[in-house]
């Protein structure tokens, strides 16, 4: 069974399209949207402040020479160029890439 919308005529639905306009732009709706707004703000604020800043602060951290009590000095690329040279992170992405049992290494 095939259901289907009756057709409206062209005028019905410009006249209805313009009054859906006119409710999306009423004051009620923008009341609503200040409401969501303010529901919405707490939530945003605390995954800024414990996911995309913590985020941001390592990327930071990991071009320094980080020391908990003296403020990080600039580091560059040394501390990457440092883990491309460390055999225990290369051990560390075998492992990892092998399902995490040291056996599966070989």
């Amino acid at each position: 069974m095939l259901l289907t919308r009756p057709a409206r005529p062209a005028s019905t639905s410009r006249k209805q399209s313009r009054k859906e306009t006119e409710t999306w732009r009423s004051p009620q709706h923008r009341k609503d949207w200040r409401v969501a707004l303010l529901f919405i703000l707490p939530a945003t604020v605390g995954f800024i402040f414990f996911a995309v800043y913590p985020v941001l602060r390592g990327i930071y951290l990991s071009f320094t020479n980080f020391r908990i009590l003296s403020p990080p000095t600039w580091a560059g690329l040394a501390n990457y160029r440092e883990l491309l040279h460390d055999s225990v992170f290369w051990g560390s992405v075998r492992v990892t890439d092998h399902g995490g049992h040291p056996a599966a290494t070989h």
